[in-house]
């Protein structure tokens, strides 16, 4: 009977002995398997649901995204949404292609890409700063484009313009959707306000060089307007990353690559009646009002020059032949060669 119990202790024991064993090797291989991989940012996960809860959607999980802008002591971090996925998102944001398209210039297509995420102006408070001095509402508005793209490098760049100036700055036009663009007067197709890094500008008691010798010191492209505002664009930087992706390719031109590639577009006209020569300029939009011209005539043969910042001339000139240069908005040069009868 002795011998019976001792065997079966023995054997109860062999049995723990292996199950021990066995779960220590399970938990040793378990802590052996590579951790599953998750993003870098918390914000992008996403609340995990409890148990029993639905999993949240891909709309849902886009709607966690976020663009920080910085503003003194703190940053303001309103959530962008896939361009693609968003109800908003009606014909008002059909953005052409620049790879494809045939009307694109041909100058730096990687500028011009299709946002991937908005941000959504139903949803914020547009009174709130979006750097030290400027906010929201200054460049955004539901009625141009209740989906829209402010680039950060704008903030970034007109602080420092302010700065420059020593007083406050007026922005006329932010943001703008492709479609509401499009049902502008004179519009450009491929509107850098389409893309949320053009601003339209007055600083009081600044002329238009004023401003555009500022505009230009910070980076920018700057085009001068009759009505005394300057455009100031930054088509010179890679575009913001949290709403275009990452770009594949550099791309980026000079200021004055760009101003050689639009100032191609370019045409001079001229017409006579009788002594009366006629001269206009076409080829480049001008969704904001009239550019400033800058004209300069000058007769071949005698040397006797004419200058003028008429839009166009219509003047007497003395027969013979003519070299003629225009210079407009400042920034963008056409010349060309007349015969006056």
């Amino acid at each position: 009977m002795q011998k019976i119990t001792e065997s079966v202790v023995l054997f109860v024991a062999l049995m723990m002995t292996s199950f021990g064993c066995a779960k220590a090797s399970e938990a040793s291989n378990f802590n052996s398997l590579p951790s599953k991989p998750v993003s870098e940012s918390p914000e992008l996960r996403g609340p995990q649901p409890a148990i029993g809860e639905q999993a949240p959607t891909d709309t849902q999980l886009e709607a966690l995204l976020t663009v920080c802008y910085p503003t003194p002591g703190s940053q303001v971090c309103p959530k962008v949404y896939a361009l693609k996925n968003h109800p908003l998102a009606n014909s008002d944001y059909r953005y052409r292609d620049p790879f494809t398209d045939p009307s694109f210039p041909g100058a730096n297509p990687e500028r011009y890409r299709k946002p991937l995420h908005v941000l959504d102006l139903t949803k914020m408070n547009l009174s709130l700063k979006a750097s030290k001095n400027f906010s929201f509402g200054e460049f955004l508005s539901v009625s141009k484009g209740p989906l829209a793209i402010l680039s950060r490098i704008v903030l970034e760049r007109l602080e420092l313009m302010r700065t420059d100036f020593g007083r406050g700055i007026q922005i006329t036009s932010g943001y703008r959707s492709p479609g509401y663009n499009s049902g502008i007067s004179g519009s450009a197709a491929w509107s850098r306000h389409m893309y949320g890094d053009a601003v339209d500008l007055v600083v009081s008691g600044f002329s238009v060089n004023g401003m555009k010798r500022v505009c230009e010191g910070r980076g920018g492209f700057a085009l001068t307007y009759e009505d005394g505002h300057v455009h100031c664009d930054w088509r010179t930087v890679p575009q913001d990353a949290d709403f275009f992706g990452q770009s594949s390719k550099s791309g980026l031109q000079t200021l004055a690559e760009i101003r050689s590639a639009l100032s191609a577009d370019l045409v001079i006209e001229f017409k006579q009646s009788d002594s009366i020569g006629h001269l206009s300029v076409t080829g480049e939009s001008e969704e904001e009002g009239s550019l400033t011209r800058e004209w300069k005539l000058r007769n071949l043969e005698s040397g006797v020059e004419y200058f003028s910042s008429d839009l166009e001339i219509v003047t007497a000139l003395e027969p013979g032949p003519y070299s003629v240069s225009v210079t407009v908005g400042q920034a963008l040069v056409s010349e060309t060669e007349i015969v006056v009868e």
